[in-house]
Formats: structure tokens, sequence, C-alpha cells
């Protein structure tokens, strides 16, 4: 499965949103804080290491956003794959496998400047 990887931006967030039900926001821990406020506080605190790297990205299929990654490279050489989420609609048909199967395959075209030998993750949501 081929994705095309964009930065979240605004209209991302209102995308991404539109597919976070209760359910999916107590599991993910965004009860009290959005996708949006995560992913700042996680990439302000990665900004202030050395050699660290984070990403906020939707991947889309067919033109179609179908998953969102939050996942950051510590500059101890650790990937953390901080939250996933698939798009309701894509839910069951493998996508956040094969979204995470690129990530750790460093796919090129997730632009990953910073190498890791080492990976973590938590939770994900509709695989």
């Amino acid at each position: 499965m081929e994705f095309e990887w964009k930065n979240i931006g605004i209209n991302e967030i209102n995308i991404l949103n539109s597919w976070l039900t209760i359910k999916d926001k107590r599991f993910l821990c965004m009860t009290e804080k959005s996708w949006e406020q995560s992913a700042r506080d996680i990439g302000d605190c990665l900004k202030n290491m050395d050699n660290a790297q984070f990403k906020n990205i939707m991947g889309y299929v067919n033109g179609k956003p179908a998953v969102a990654l939050m996942f950051g490279i510590e500059s101890i050489e650790v990937l953390n794959l901080y939250n996933i989420i698939v798009n309701p609609e894509y839910r069951n048909m493998g996508i956040a496998k094969a979204a995470v199967s690129q990530l750790l395959n460093n796919d090129k075209s997730l632009n990953l400047v910073k190498k890791y030998k080492k990976v973590r993750y938590a939770y994900a949501i509709g695989k």
C-alpha cells in the first residue's frame, strides 16, 4: 500500500478530529487534550533534545486521508510511536499495519533524517 504523507496542518486537524470518537479519545489519552495539543507538547519536548526529530503526519491513499501518525526519534536513537489513528472508513483493512511497516522500514517517503535502533509504542486505534 502506498501512502502520500503530508504534515498535519489545520485542514488535516479538522479531518482527524472527525475520526475521533469519545472511545478513541479515551484510548489515546486525549479526553483532556486534543491531538494538536499533544503533538505540540511532544514536539516542544523533542526540539530540546540533541538530534531529535518529530513528525505529525497524515497518510493519504488514492487522495483520501486514511491514517495519522505522531512519532519522534530521540537523540538516543529510539523511535517512539506516540499515536496512530485510522480513518473509520479504512479500519480493519490493514492500513495501520501498512503505515507502521513503512515507518519501521524507514521508507524514504517519510523523510526521516535521524536513524534509530530501538522502537517504543503505546497504543493503536483502528488496526
